[in-house]
């Protein structure tokens, strides 16, 4: 994968992965997800979300962030679980 130029044409662009682990956020999601949107990085940007075993409206949150944050260039991966109990910090 080629990566695109630099303003001056010079060296390619950085690529960065955000991850954003969630487990009920919906609280904070929609605030953090337009920072996301927001930034003004110039390289390629991808979110990765782990959904958590969230109870609240946090996946509908996310799936609707995912177009526009598509939209506007930002590649999205979203994974996670449905299980009775999230496993965020459980170490094993």
């Amino acid at each position: 994968m080629q990566l695109p130029k630099d303003a001056t044409g010079q060296g390619p662009l950085a690529s960065v992965t955000i991850i954003l682990p969630v487990h009920n956020a919906e609280q904070w999601l929609d605030e953090c997800l337009a920072s996301v949107l927001q930034q003004d990085f110039e390289g390629t940007m991808e979110l990765s979300v782990f959904n958590d075993a969230s109870k609240d409206n946090s996946r509908t949150i996310i799936e609707k962030w995912k177009v526009k944050l598509e939209d506007s260039g930002i590649s999205v991966v979203i994974g996670g679980h449905d299980s009775p109990s999230p496993r965020g910090g459980n170490m094993l």
